[in-house]
């Protein structure tokens, strides 16, 4: 596995339980970032809170109400750098093989909006991971690493968010970022992302619906479709993501018809429902038309 995967892996599981779920440890902010400025960074405006887009969907259990489950605290890693205040710059890091004060150093950044800076930190960590300086064996699948991020990332989601969107709608994105923003939003864990949101990131994953839109744009109606790409959608409660997934039903080939039965139930909008029905009307598959009787079912009791 390269470094760009390791790093987009644990970023991914990162991204998924922050989403939904909070921590009890907080980890205090750091001080004035050591990263100076460079070009190469993601080209995109900057990313402001949406105002909420969704549609009525198919209710996602309880009310809603109540905190959310706590997970233990994770305890510090052995450096003990995360948060420390006299970070002397980002080579001495390197250096080092400080992994956890470099990922610090990256979520103070998207905390703090300031993303340009967060893309050249990313950049030069995965560059540091693919051959570079970030080499120890220390780091080479690491169980420390993950819970690290958990705790980076709880502190907060929607900023989180906000960078994903600020990468999703850059104009152009240096190669490593881009491999990285596909990783998160188009894998088997971009879905887990996607599907760990309890509502309270709706705003900000209705807007990745242009992003998909786009993606899908560009496959051969042939010879190529990304399942993952459709469950995805179908976690994106709105009306704008169930017509998406409605026009994929023309030409979807038979491998992803389940696939794309799912979405429109998981995504239960008024478009969503009626695609259902009349898919149900057409279909001669005694299987895909089973599971549409039961999505409807289960929609319109």
């Amino acid at each position: 596995m390269s470094g760009t995967q390791r790093l987009g892996v644990l970023l991914l599981l990162a991204l998924a339980f922050a989403a939904g779920w909070s921590l009890s440890r907080r980890v205090p902010p750091s001080g004035e970032s050591p990263l100076p400025a460079q070009p190469g960074s993601a080209t995109a405006a900057p990313v402001e809170s949406p105002e909420a887009k969704t549609a009525a969907s198919v209710p996602r259990g309880g009310d809603g109400g109540g905190a959310p489950p706590q997970l233990a605290a994770t305890p510090s890693p052995p450096s003990g750098r995360i948060g420390a205040r006299d970070l002397s710059g980002f080579e001495l890091l390197e250096e080092e093989q400080d992994l956890f004060s470099i990922l610090q150093l990256i979520f103070d950044l998207i905390r703090s909006r300031d993303f340009a800076r967060a893309d050249q930190a990313i950049q030069r960590t995965l560059d540091g991971l693919n051959g570079g300086k970030i080499d120890s064996p220390l780091w080479k699948g690491a169980a420390s690493v993950p819970p690290t991020l958990l705790r980076l990332f709880q502190e907060d989601a929607e900023s989180s968010m906000e960078y994903l969107l600020h990468l999703a709608r850059a104009e152009t994105l240096p190669v490593l970022l881009k491999d990285l923003l596909h990783e998160v939003l188009e894998g088997e864990m971009g879905t887990l992302l996607l599907g760990l949101n309890d509502g309270r990131l709706d705003p900000w994953v209705a807007e990745l619906v242009p992003y998909y839109r786009e993606r899908i744009a560009g496959w051969s109606r042939s010879t190529y479709s990304d399942r993952e790409v459709v469950r995805s959608l179908g976690l994106i409660p709105t009306e704008e993501a169930a017509l998406v997934l409605v026009d994929l039903r023309s030409w979807a080939a038979s491998n992803l018809k389940l696939d794309l039965i799912q979405a429109l139930a998981t995504n239960g909008t008024a478009p969503a429902r009626a695609a259902l029905r009349e898919w149900g009307q057409e279909e001669t598959n005694r299987r895909f038309r089973r599971a549409i009787d039961d999505a409807l079912r289960l929609l319109e009791p």
